[in-house]
């Protein structure tokens, strides 16, 4: 199969004019306003009522700022003829392995820097009708500054300088009588655009077109998809510490309520109610003496509403501000690990207000389900470890992970992933809920 030049040209712009209106096609989504909408479930109801009255303020994520990328190269190749009087041009295949260290720039660049093996096979007939062939193998250094549109989509060029060797490419070698490999370097430019998506790791699909800049007496273009694959090396995805929503709780509540799709709020402590003795039934007029001095009406007694102080089920979510765990990993940084220590530590000098504590851990909706349950659950025993550590009674704490299975946002957005990664303190048998809140309010 031959491929022109200018062959070449019309496909690679062609291919970027594509990459860019994919990019520009991209949907952005735009906040919807809060409105108190009926929910089927109280968690729901839970969401949006916060949505209404107090907005989560804004979680400023940290991506991980340095990933290695490992990938394999497939595509098709020309040479132009040294002397279109002699020789004809060749077209052929080619393909390769690289290694990329890809660094994340603030949010809209990535710089890709590594190196890589290329290999190339081109054939074509002389004007003669004889058939020439050239193989060339090269270790090259590659470096590509990218523009990032949003999340997915990224487009810039790509400098390469290649090292290698070359059989049939020069003039007194281009027959087939007498091949020769000749060591060469040439440079390279070009322009590629991808598709990047993050599960677990990040993953890569994309073309590119590259033309040399020193080969002599010829041009030579090249066209390739490609596929890579990144493991995190640096970062952190961290949140920062500039706003911390306050720990929310969510209470047992009735099935009336479940029913009314309507959000249980713990009483706060009321006003003292006065309650006054009973008004005495009117007297007859014939039976009123005018002289009659009407006895005082004694003083109203006040009696406090008792403090609701036992509840069987308290639960405390702890999101990604309070357990900002490592990316992949249940590890937990220094000062956080800490905080959950003094947690143990009141759980265990208040033995009698609690009965029993169900640590859950869960995540979003990326991944496989066996990837999920294990982390989930991987997360929640470092929390109880740590729990017991502090002085909390191992005896009656157990951890569970339910994955992705209990969202307690079921929407497709970075903002309902954030909720839903998260660890649950489920408490049983609560005696005193206004001690426990309040002290863990304060850790």
């Amino acid at each position: 199969m031959k491929i022109n030049t200018k062959l070449g040209l019309w496909i690679a712009v062609v291919a970027g004019i594509t990459t860019l209106s994919l990019a520009s096609a991209a949907p952005v989504r735009t906040p919807k306003k809060a409105q108190a909408v009926k929910s089927e479930t109280v968690d729901e109801a839970i969401d949006e009522q916060a949505d209404v009255e107090a907005p989560v303020p804004k979680i400023h994520r940290k991506e991980r700022s340095t990933y290695l990328f490992l990938g394999a190269d497939l595509g098709i190749s020309s040479y132009s003829a040294y002397n279109p009087a002699v020789e004809g041009a060749r077209s052929g295949f080619d393909g390769g392995i690289r290694a990329l260290m890809a660094f994340y720039i603030q949010k809209h660049w990535v710089i890709d820097t590594g190196f890589g093996w290329q290999f190339m096979s081109n054939s074509g007939t002389n004007i003669g009708g004889d058939q020439t062939k050239v193989s060339s193998k090269n270790f090259y250094f590659d470096l590509s500054p990218r523009y990032r549109f949003n999340k997915n989509w990224q487009l810039g060029p790509e400098f390469q300088y290649w090292l290698g060797t070359d059989v049939g490419l020069n003039p007194y070698s281009t027959t087939t009588d007498q091949p020769t490999a000749d060591s060469n370097t040439s440079k390279w430019i070009g322009l590629q655009g991808m598709f990047e998506w993050t599960d677990s790791n990040k993953y890569r699909i994309g073309a590119r077109y590259m033309t040399s800049l020193g080969v002599p007496q010829r041009t030579v273009n090249v066209i390739q998809i490609f596929f890579q694959i990144g493991l995190p090396l640096f970062g952190s995805n961290a949140i920062s510490d500039e706003e911390r929503p306050v720990r929310k709780f969510r209470e047992q509540v009735s099935e009336g309520d479940l029913e009314k799709a309507e959000v249980y709020t713990p009483p706060e402590d009321p006003l003292p109610l006065a309650t006054p003795e009973p008004v005495p039934e009117a007297t007859p007029w014939a039976e009123m003496t005018p002289s009659a001095t009407p006895e005082p009406t004694p003083a109203p007694e006040v009696i406090p509403t008792p403090k609701p102080r036992a509840q069987e089920k308290l639960v405390m979510t702890l999101d990604v501000n309070d357990l900002p765990f490592e990316f992949n990993n249940a590890h937990l940084p220094p000062y956080h690990s800490n905080r959950v220590k003094e947690v143990g530590h009141f759980l265990g000098e208040h033995k009698g207000a609690w009965r029993e504590l169900v640590v859950s851990g869960h995540t979003d909706e990326r991944g496989s389900n066996e990837y999920n349950n294990k982390l989930s659950l991987t997360r929640a025993q470092t929390v109880r470890q740590l729990l017991i550590k502090g002085g909390a009674p191992a005896a009656r704490i157990k951890a569970v992970g339910y994955g992705k299975r209990k969202p307690i946002d079921k929407r497709h957005s970075e903002k309902a992933w954030t909720k839903n990664r998260r660890v649950e303190l489920d408490f049983r048998g609560v005696k005193d809920v206004m001690l426990i809140r309040d002290a863990l309010q304060r850790k």
